[in-house]
């Protein structure tokens, strides 16, 4: 895989709109100070003190994979992935590169969160939830919106947001899983949710890397 071509999209995805890129981000940290100061607020034993963690470092995905999926899109639409293909790129060298792209952006800045934000809950084995949740929301919405962009013939820009969407409810569903479970078993759960959503994100990953060809990056 050509790496100059991740370190170039991603360069161009946080350059792209240096407006939305300020917003996106001003958000998120907000978020996540506000979250900080909420669970230095909560007692240990409050039901919810588990289920807030993830909820900052989900939003960040959210920013993240707005930032690629307009690029992504707006490149396939103008006709610079149909170029790459001209210029010798594989179908999955493209997917892969965009992915490297999403990653490189995204993981320093989450995967430190996730640290912050584990250690405040006073429990290791939550750590490595918080960061299983935001490496398989990062994967689950990249398959999705590459699925959207890449799979399909026509892609409306009304289809653009759908993995920021996902990415929201899973963040939802983690802030209120205290309610879905009792506080004793609130651990195990979201142990098995990170991991099954993780699993998840890497398998759809894989799949849509097989499926996509060159013919299906043209615009």
């Amino acid at each position: 895989m050509k790496l100059y071509l991740s370190f170039i999209l991603a360069k161009r995805a946080s350059k792209r709109s240096l407006g939305t890129t300020f917003y996106l981000f001003t958000l998120s940290f907000i978020v996540f100070g506000l979250n900080i100061y909420f669970i230095s607020r909560l007692s240990s034993q409050n039901p919810s003190f588990l289920s807030t963690a993830t909820f900052p470092s989900l939003v960040f995905v959210i920013a993240f994979i707005s930032l690629i999926v307009t690029l992504l899109g707006d490149d396939r639409q103008s006709g610079l992935l149909e170029y790459l293909v001209a210029e010798g790129f594989t179908a999955q060298e493209v997917y892969y590169g965009y992915l490297l792209a999403y990653l490189s952006i995204s993981l320093p800045v989450i995967i430190p969160v996730d640290l912050v934000l584990g250690l405040m809950e006073r429990n290791v084995l939550y750590i490595l939830i918080v960061v299983l949740a935001s490496v398989g929301t990062l994967f689950l919405t990249y398959s999705i919106s590459f699925s959207f962009t890449g799979l399909q013939r026509v892609t409306g820009s009304s289809r653009y947001p759908l993995a920021a969407y996902v990415a929201l409810g899973i963040s939802l569903l983690y802030l209120f899983s205290y309610s879905i479970v009792g506080y004793k078993e609130l651990l195990a759960f979201l142990l098995y949710l990170s991991t099954g959503l993780t699993v998840s994100g890497i398998s759809l990953l894989l799949v849509v890397g097989k499926l996509i060809d060159e013919e299906k990056l043209l615009p």
